[in-house]
């Protein structure tokens, strides 16, 4: 439901996208600067003074925090994301800025964010790693991930901006009622098909007419 899903990232998370680029800077300029101060010394020297000092800047540098998403409802029994998986993918987010695994669910369907479109790169490039243990994937099917992903996420966006603000129950309903339609809408695209083939008569519209004492009757809204 679009009331479970995680809240959008907060300006302050947004403000440390690609932190691992404002690192490596931030250690270049230690290191040019350390390096000018070794202008007297040899050039293996400095080499080997350098490398030693990036070691201990990278070492004193932790990554940002990971908080994993809350589990909520019913997952449908899909199948089981290992832990190890689930720690490599919550680093590789880390690194690039993204402290939880969450989306910008407010951007119009024609705009793009930096947030979304960095998520978006890892979860489809982790994903076809994970399922490419248990399944071939050719890398034209793998090069679709990303695609795939952005359209899940303009129809989740637009699910949220709508009904997010809505009771559940009031939800549940108005899913209820929308499934029942979309159901009797394929039954109608078959039966259309199916008479069409048997009485050579284009069927577009037909309506299901219940009559208790006669059943079911067909009625062609051509």
């Amino acid at each position: 439901m679009p009331q479970d899903f995680p809240t959008a990232p907060t300006p302050a998370e947004l403000e440390a996208l690609y932190w691992v680029d404002r690192r490596s800077k931030m250690i270049i300029e230690q290191l040019e600067r350390l390096r000018a101060g070794l202008s007297n010394r040899s050039t293996a020297e400095q080499d080997y003074l350098l490398s030693m000092a990036e070691k201990e800047i990278r070492r004193k540098i932790s990554i940002p925090p990971f908080q994993p998403a809350v589990r909520k409802g019913d997952l449908g029994g899909g199948r089981p994301i290992s832990i190890q998986t689930k720690g490599d993918v919550e680093r590789v987010l880390a690194l690039v800025g993204i402290s939880q695994l969450t989306f910008q669910w407010d951007v119009p369907h024609n705009e793009d964010s930096a947030w979304n479109s960095v998520a978006i790169e890892v979860m489809s490039k982790k994903s076809v790693e994970w399922l490419g243990q248990s399944m071939k994937i050719t890398d034209e099917e793998g090069a679709q991930a990303g695609d795939i992903i952005r359209r899940w996420l303009q129809n989740k966006s637009r699910e949220v901006q709508q009904y997010q603000a809505m009771a559940p129950e009031e939800y549940k309903k108005l899913r209820s009622v929308k499934s029942t339609k979309a159901l009797y809408q394929r039954w109608r695209k078959k039966v259309c098909a199916l008479l069409t083939l048997c009485f050579h008569v284009k069927y577009t519209n037909v309506t299901f007419l219940n009559n208790p004492d006669q059943g079911t009757a067909v009625s062609n809204g051509r």
